[in-house]
């Protein structure tokens, strides 16, 4: 496999590139080539594994527009210049001859100097494009130039203008001094392929799917999970623009990072049916934005990996600590009651405990909790009574601004994902965070940055109430599709004065519980007892 691709135009070029292969130390290939047939060339040993060429003129003008091959041009050495002037005026035979230099403007070094020296006037006629070379030719004919200096197309119009003309011939240092630039180009791209495979071993192995864009959105580099995240191989995602995969809309993540160099992090993007949750990295080297870094995982691959997370919550806290065990009960009410929870917490609804202040609601709650699907997720609490609007929503949703500057100021409702939020006086929430909280139960999903945006969630929801809610529906306080949603399930906590049986118990507990904290040993005689019965 022949990494530098050595393009001749002429056979003396061609033999002269051939004795210096075996001294470059690099595996390298010489072709002699024309312009008609260079493009095909220069494909076939590129898919051999060619990494640079060396070509000139008109010939390096077609590799770089019609392949992806990097291209060093061979530059006309001044000797080679003196050569051509001296042949040219042994060729014309006249004082201070015109010669027309027709070309690519890589092809020749500057020609000023050489003029008062070898007493000739030079003229360049450069061009951008192989089609201007014939006019070019015709300009120096209308200027009346005594001779054209070119390639093969600039000798062939010459020939047919009748104008005296020579080929432009590479000297074996121009050859050279293109092979030493090759070279070093090799190094950098043999280097660059090699960053490339290891930064490609490792995104292959990330648990995230990357994507790199370009300043203009188009993807420039896909790994493996990206390829299974939109079904298609690597080959058909480079080249697109990222709006063909998702729906990229002003003010949208990813075109602000391309067009203001904003960050993002665990935003939510939609792809077909799949929420991904993605974080958007600009690359902006030296304040001007070069591309970006869009790295995400599915939500449900997420659900997955988050099992630390969730774990890391329940030991910070968020954890119920009853379990119907430690729920002594003696009344028949409470024993019915507590065998309804049993069952209720094996059906994933949410469930609406009733009862009067103090009957232990938030302990059944936790009992629930403990006893259902969700038991080692997290269990999170929240008192609804006495907060301002703006308070509710920030602990119910989370501070979205912190977002924007990289830190994510989770909500209860985030936080309990997979797991369960339990609301205390939930008809005292404000409108927006009931409305909130209806399409959690209903589509599993909150709106995010006061947007169209959704994040989804799965999240189990019990309540606890002292307050009749049908009239709190009534009165407006509470909407009443939520309020049918949340008591699809009930349970309702009697008073201690109705269950005597279960007062004795009550009463122990707390006491053991309090001896334990201050250490001490206090007992109720029977008379105690007796008045507390009375209550």
């Amino acid at each position: 496999m022949s990494k530098l691709l050595l393009m001749m135009p002429t056979q003396r070029m061609y033999e002269q590139a051939q004795r210096m292969i075996p001294t470059l130390g690099v595996e390298a290939e010489a072709l002699l080539a024309s312009s008609r047939n260079v493009v095909q060339q220069v494909t076939q040993a590129q898919e051999r594994g060619a990494l640079v060429a060396v070509a000139r003129g008109n010939q390096a003008y077609l590799i770089q527009r019609h392949t992806s091959l990097p291209v060093v041009e061979v530059v006309l050495s001044g000797q080679a210049i003196v050569d051509l002037i001296a042949a040219a005026k042994a060729r014309l035979k006249t004082p201070h001859p015109n010669l027309a230099f027709v070309g690519f403007r890589n092809m020749f070094t500057d020609t000023s100097p050489f003029e008062a020296p070898l007493d000739v006037s030079i003229h360049n006629y450069y061009v951008e494009d192989s089609a201007q070379i014939p006019l070019a030719v015709d300009q120096a004919r209308e200027d009346s130039m005594d001779l054209v200096i070119g390639g093969e197309i600039a000798m062939q119009r010459a020939r047919e203008a009748g104008l005296p003309s020579l080929f432009v011939e590479s000297t074996e240092d121009s050859i050279r001094e293109a092979i030493e630039e090759a070279l070093r180009i090799l190094r950098a791209v043999e280097l660059e392929r090699q960053n490339t495979t290891e930064v490609m071993t490792i995104l292959n192995y990330s648990f995230n799917g990357v994507l790199r864009l370009d300043q203009h959105g188009i993807i420039t580099l896909a790994n493996h999970l990206a390829e299974k995240v939109f079904r298609q191989n690597r080959q058909a995602l480079i080249g697109r623009p990222v709006s063909d995969l998702l729906d990229v809309q002003p003010g949208d993540p990813i075109d602000r990072a391309l067009r203001e160099g904003h960050n993002s992090y665990a935003t939510i993007l939609r792809y077909k049916n799949l929420a991904l949750v993605a974080n958007v990295a600009a690359i902006a080297p030296q304040g001007q934005v070069e591309g970006v870094i869009f790295s995400f995982q599915e939500f449900g691959a997420i659900d997955e990996l988050e099992e630390g997370i969730r774990q890391e919550r329940y030991d910070m806290g968020y954890k119920a600590d009853l379990h119907f065990g430690d729920l002594s009960v003696a009344s028949p009410a409470m024993r019915r009651l507590r065998a309804t929870a049993e069952k209720y917490a094996k059906l994933d609804l949410p469930v609406m405990i009733r009862g009067e202040l103090g009957t232990g609601k938030r302990m059944l709650a936790q009992c629930v909790h403990n006893a259902s699907l969700r038991s080692h997720s997290p269990f999170v609490s929240m008192d609804c009574r006495g907060l301002p609007a703006q308070v509710q929503q920030s602990m119910l949703m989370g501070g979205r601004a912190g977002r924007e500057s990289g830190i994510a100021q989770k909500g209860f409702l985030e936080i309990a994902h997979k797991g369960t939020l339990f609301l205390t006086g939930v008809e005292e929430l404000d409108p927006f965070c009931q409305y909130q909280l209806l399409r959690v139960l209903r589509e599993k999903c909150i709106m995010i940055d006061n947007s169209t945006k959704v994040l989804p969630l799965d999240v189990r929801i019990l309540c606890a109430s002292d307050r009749d809610l049908r009239q709190c529906v009534q009165d407006g306080r509470l909407n009443e599709t939520l309020y049918c949603l949340l008591t699809q399930l009930e349970l309702y906590v009697l008073p201690l004065r109705e269950r005597p049986e279960d007062l004795r118990l009550a009463v122990d507990r707390s006491l053991d519980s309090y001896n334990k904290l201050y250490h001490k040993y206090v007992t109720l005689t029977d008379a105690a007892r007796a008045v507390i019965a009375a209550h």
